[in-house]
């Protein structure tokens, strides 16, 4: 005779024996996210882990933060899109492959271009779609008085692709999506995301604004105080979502419920599963980029096994990761308020699930093999060898002596440079580099998983006189724009400045300034 209890049933008593001390990872969490505050002059990391099946859950701030503290989730926001899209999925009203234009009647591209009506859901939600990453103006002021007006504008611009044949990150898709959400549901995307999606996931203190709407901390760069405002993301369901680390932990919890839940929950175990399913197999060019449904995956490192599962965001200043390791049932999120702070999210988040994942297995975790130079002291005038500047092909790195130490300048940003054997220094974890001189040039080399390969050449910067006319060109200017239809703002003030006899323009944020003359 068997006894057939319920899924939750036997769910409880698991979580009543098998109990996870995790005092370890709160300890960890703290100490890492205190090292990057000090090291790398980052002001804020907040910080939440949860384990689903021990009923545990752990959610904190450092530096100006708590856990309570708002962050834009910039692209973490197509997450949650996602949910409301695969829940229409399962009540029937939506098949991931209907095609866009069956959907959205008006969608017609610019001619010529690949066949539009070929694209699906599918290929929106996993960005095969062949539509553009952005549209600036969409992305930085574009100022919609109605929804249907985002069909519009998409309208006048072509595919760079045919779907379903390159991986492509487009955020303008997703704001096809919040439409086909409107048009299914018959409600407008704010209110159905509120009641159908944060609403049962007591995500209390989030919402879809605009701009800093609620927004308090400000936010800032690793090379100054300076107190910013984020440039406002005016994509809604691709980055507008506003939340914290406490609600966004209840949403994490509902992708790790497998179905089972108190009746709140949002998408059932089936769904999950398609949602933690590759769904980009068939697309040609998918540069090892594995998707799910939504979401980036990739395969466990051993001793682990099944699915890691995750999706960040980043605006100017603000970084953000949600990750989860469905097959154990524990998650992470964190937020940071420092612009340059992506690959920090994303190793902390890492390392919290590793960790996590240590202590609830009992197993220890080891990095994939490959060469990592252990640290060491280097004399101060062999330090100096490795100053000057490098040319990448996407920035300008600027390795300076100042007082005592060796610092690495690029993205506007200012690194401590940390020394190892073989001839390697770092300024970012895991990243290591060398200067090498080959021929008459010195070269600086980044060390891959096999061998180091080169990214970029020493150059002098000469220094001449400034120009009169820089020196006249120095100052703010204030961007006019009434915001009128079809007038676009990228931004609201732009400041002319001058350092290292080089001319910068600065593209600020601020409060959007309006009729400036009456």
């Amino acid at each position: 005779m068997f006894l057939h209890l319920p899924v939750a049933l036997l769910l409880s008593c698991e979580i009543e024996e098998e109990k996870v001390d995790y005092g370890l990872l709160e300890k960890y969490i703290e100490d890492t996210a205190n090292r990057y505050i000090e090291e790398s002059n980052i002001k804020g990391i907040s910080a939440g882990f949860i384990d689903y099946t021990n009923d545990y859950r752990f959610e904190e701030g450092y530096g100006n933060t708590d856990a309570s503290t708002l962050f834009p989730m910039a692209s973490v926001t197509k997450v949650v899109t996602s949910a409301a899209v695969i829940q229409l999925i399962q009540e029937g009203k939506l098949e991931l492959d209907d095609k866009l234009s069956d959907r959205l009647p008006d969608f017609k591209l610019k001619k010529p271009c690949p066949d539009p009506n070929q694209i699906s859901i599918r290929h929106i939600m996993t960005h095969s779609s062949g539509l553009s990453r952005d549209i600036m103006s969409m992305a930085q002021g574009y100022c919609p008085s109605e929804t249907h007006e985002i069909l519009d504008y998409l309208n006048n611009h072509r595919q760079i692709a045919p779907a379903g044949y390159r991986h492509h990150y487009s955020n303008p898709g997703f704001e096809l999506l919040a439409l086909v959400v409107e048009n299914v549901s018959g409600q407008d995307y704010r209110s159905y995301m509120q009641e159908n999606i944060l609403e049962p996931q007591k995500m209390q203190n989030s919402f879809f604004g605009e701009g800093n709407e609620g927004i308090e901390t400000g936010f800032y760069t690793m090379s100054s105080d300076a107190v910013h405002d984020e440039m406002p993301i005016n994509y809604i369901a691709a980055g507008g979502l506003t939340s914290n680390v406490a609600d966004m932990l209840n949403f994490t919890g509902m992708l790790l419920e497998a179905g089972v839940d108190d009746g709140n929950g949002v998408l059932k175990e089936s769904s999950l599963e398609m949602m933690f399913s590759r769904q980009n197999a068939d697309v040609l060019l998918d540069y090892d980029v594995n998707m799910g449904v939504s979401v980036f995956l990739e395969d466990m490192p051993e001793p682990f096994t099944g699915k890691l599962v995750y999706h960040g965001g980043g605006a100017i200043f603000t970084n953000t990761m949600l990750m989860i390791a469905p097959d154990y049932g524990i998650g992470t999120v964190v937020f940071c308020n420092t612009a340059g702070s992506y690959q920090i999210v994303m190793e902390l988040a890492r390392n919290i699930i590793f960790r996590a994942l240590e202590i609830k297995t009992g197993t220890e975790y080891k990095p994939p093999q490959g060469y990592t130079p252990r640290e060491e002291s280097w004399p101060f005038e062999d330090q100096k060898q490795i100053t000057g500047n490098y040319h990448t092909q996407s920035d300008i790195i600027r390795i300076k002596e100042d007082g005592d130490r060796i610092f690495a300048f690029t993205g506007g940003n200012r690194f401590p440079v940390k020394f190892f054997e073989d001839g390697f220094f770092s300024f970012r974890e895991g990243f290591f580099l060398k200067a090498e001189t080959v021929g008459q040039e010195k070269i600086l080399f980044s060390l891959g998983e096999r061998d180091i390969f080169p990214i970029g050449r020493h150059s002098e910067i000469y220094e001449y006189p400034v120009p009169e006319s820089w020196e006249k060109a120095k100052g703010s200017y204030y961007v006019i724009d009434p915001c009128e239809k079809g007038s676009f703002v990228y931004y609201e003030r732009l400041t002319v400045s001058i350092r290292n006899n080089q001319l910068y323009l600065g593209m600020l944020p601020e409060k959007i300034i309006r009729d400036i003359y009456g």
